[in-house]
């Protein structure tokens, strides 16, 4: 409501205020909110640690679009150093995620997921397939 100005006055800070507190309490899409805004500079400046920390969250808790953000970040190194298995296993768990309705999504992800792949040796995606084999969402609305 303060984002948009819906009925208050349009007002960046204490939008960010409510969303922060929605998402330390574990809401994987105000995390998701949050990372974005650190990714554009939406309200806040940028800052690509946070954008991180923030997508992490709500990727570990099973938020497709973070995890398949997540993926894109580790792919190209921003931030972070740049791991295509990290990248890989994000891309395969964010496919699986997204809800059906979303196939568009879920293709991207496989395919995307194929294309990390490519840049792997064998054992490198026999390892990123374990991590995501292995992964188990924190569960949602649990503090940080």
């Amino acid at each position: 409501m303060y984002e948009n100005g819906q009925g208050l006055t349009k007002d960046h800070g204490a939008a960010m205020k409510w969303c922060e507190k929605s998402a330390n309490q574990g809401n994987d899409a105000a995390q998701f909110s949050i990372a974005l805004r650190y990714d554009t500079g939406g309200g806040v400046r940028q800052d690509y640690g946070e954008e991180i920390a923030w997508y992490r969250r709500a990727a570990e808790r099973g938020n497709a679009k973070a995890q398949n953000n997540l993926t894109r970040i580790y792919e190209d190194g921003r931030g972070v150093g740049q791991d295509f298995v990290e990248a890989h296993k994000w891309f395969a768990l964010s496919a699986a995620q997204f809800p059906p309705a979303m196939s568009a999504n879920i293709q991207r992800a496989l395919n995307n997921c194929q294309l990390a792949a490519a840049r792997l040796t064998p054992s490198q995606v026999a390892e990123a397939h374990r991590l995501a084999s292995t992964w188990k969402p924190r569960a949602r609305f649990e503090g940080r």
